[in-house]
């Protein structure tokens, strides 16, 4: 991919990360500084988090998650299509939003019904102010806004759960979560990590995920800083942290 070079750093794209938001522009900030004082700018040395590098392994089963991403995608929008043409009084344009296929991929893996209270979910509903999309994690505590970490749910058992994890939301009343937890249980092994979310308090995200979040997110910077700076022409370098 050819990359058109400039002088200057211009504002960097938006991420849903905002620490790795907060970091490109500081990465702004001090490149654009040293090149008004220095001048262009040769190589860039990027000292990375340890394992940001993939083996062949790890890039070979990322190769494959990214194919099945764009498979589920391709799926997710013929669903979307024939929503569209089964109920137009949604007025649904013609081609999905990035949102609009992942709640249609949500809600097959999910088989076509809400996990927290098991109501089934009709393609007429779908797309409807009766259902949303949820953080199993919330998102103002975990930063997460991966695949794994998103569901849909019909609105009001949202309200329910509000800013809290699924356990500390439920886990008071055995039968619903003991339901919930079937459900779950029938997911294919590819989301056990969602799985692994359901059952996480929010002592056990204060606890566990200080380090775990601080490394993802140098990992994070890292990636996005890498590709922010090709607009530069600068040989970019990378070294082990």
């Amino acid at each position: 991919q050819t990359v058109s070079v400039q002088e200057r750093l211009g504002l960097p794209p938006e991420l849903p990360n905002p620490i790795v938001n907060k970091a490109l522009h500081e990465v702004r900030r001090v490149i654009n500084g040293i090149i008004a004082t220095h001048g262009k700018l040769d190589t860039i040395r990027i000292e990375m988090a340890r394992d940001l590098e993939m083996n062949t392994k790890r890039y070979k089963a990322h190769a494959k998650q990214q194919k099945e991403n764009e498979q589920a995608n391709n799926k997710a929008v013929e669903a979307y299509q024939q929503i569209s043409i089964e109920q137009p009084k949604l007025a649904l344009s013609k081609y999905p939003s990035r949102d609009q296929k992942i709640r249609c991929r949500l809600w097959k893996d999910q088989g076509c019904c809400c996990v927290y209270s098991g109501q089934q979910i009709s393609l007429g509903l779908l797309f409807s102010a009766a259902v949303e999309g949820d953080h199993i994690l919330p998102y103002s505590q975990s930063l997460d806004d991966s695949y794994m970490n998103k569901v849909v749910c019909i609105a009001k058992e949202n309200q329910i759960k509000g800013n809290r994890t699924p356990i500390d939301a439920f886990g008071g009343d055995n039968d619903k979560w003991e339901q919930i937890s079937q459900r779950i249980s029938r997911w294919s092994r590819g989301f056990s990590s969602k799985r692994e979310r359901f059952y996480r308090t929010e002592q056990d995200m204060s606890e566990r995920d200080f380090i775990a979040s601080q490394l993802n997110d140098t990992r994070y910077i890292c990636t996005e800083t890498g590709e922010y700076l090709k607009v530069l022409g600068a040989d970019v370098i990378f070294t082990r942290g």
